[in-house]
């Protein structure tokens, strides 16, 4: 474990510095805001129907209702009974036992990856930093091919304040390199902090789109679970 620490505090090093002697200007993902998701040299986002009121994503009326399995209310149950959910570190036990469930649901091979480095870089401005998880293809158990995934979740304390700008430059960088590989089909990225969850879609165009804000309670855990099996769903049907 304190090997592991080491390791990522020294990426994170590493990245710092690249940001600050790269040959191109580059910011951090979690240093990134909304003027960087639409810089004309970098992502070059379209996020007019993020910055409004009304959700521009919804779940299609054409996909086959979800429920959360009796396994996973319980587990959020023991959960909530035995942890104390006041940290960005705690709260991912919560996110990893629905993301667990989500995985399980799949009828194909797409799998579950954790600090997933998705450097990118435009014209004149690039972007840097790991995701923390990202869902996608690979035979191989690995992530050499950005390109077979499809969508990427930040787990953030912070709400809102620097959590949407990160996560989608996560997902633009991720777009901009299926792109370049040919797979001109949109990515799908989740911010959630254990308690909200909000879902966004980048089309092949940049353009940004935004759901409600779910609340998971324990009451309403199976619509917010619903609404992460669908998204999955997106995963399945677009193809990797």
């Amino acid at each position: 474990m304190v090997i592991r620490r080491k390791e990522s505090a020294l990426r994170q090093t590493k990245k710092a510095l690249k940001a600050l002697i790269g040959s191109k200007p580059l910011v951090l993902f979690s240093s990134a805001t909304l003027d960087h998701c639409i810089r004309k040299d970098g992502l070059n986002l379209n996020i007019d129907y993020v910055t409004v009121d009304v959700p521009s994503l919804h779940v299609p009326t054409s996909f086959a209702a979800q429920s959360a399995s009796d396994f996973l209310c319980e587990n959020l149950h023991r959960i909530k009974s035995v942890w104390v959910l006041d940290n960005e570190k705690a709260c991912r036990i919560v996110i990893d036992a629905i993301l667990t469930e989500v995985l399980l649901s799949e009828t194909n091979d797409n799998l579950g990856f954790c600090g997933v480095e998705n450097d990118w870089e435009g014209t004149g401005f690039g972007y840097t930093g790991d995701v923390d998880y990202m869902f996608g293809s690979s035979k191989t158990k690995s992530v050499d091919n950005m390109d077979s995934f499809l969508l990427v979740l930040e787990a953030k304390k912070e709400w809102p304040d620097s959590a949407v700008p990160q996560v989608l430059c996560e997902a633009g960088c991720l777009l901009r390199k299926r792109l370049a590989a040919g797979k001109n089909t949109p990515v799908f990225a989740v911010l959630t902090n254990g308690l909200l969850f909000c879902f966004f879609a980048i089309d092949t165009d940049g353009v940004v789109y935004a759901s409600d804000i779910e609340l998971l309670k324990l009451e309403m855990m199976v619509l917010t679970t619903q609404a992460l099996l669908c998204l999955k769903s997106f995963v399945g049907l677009l193809g990797l």
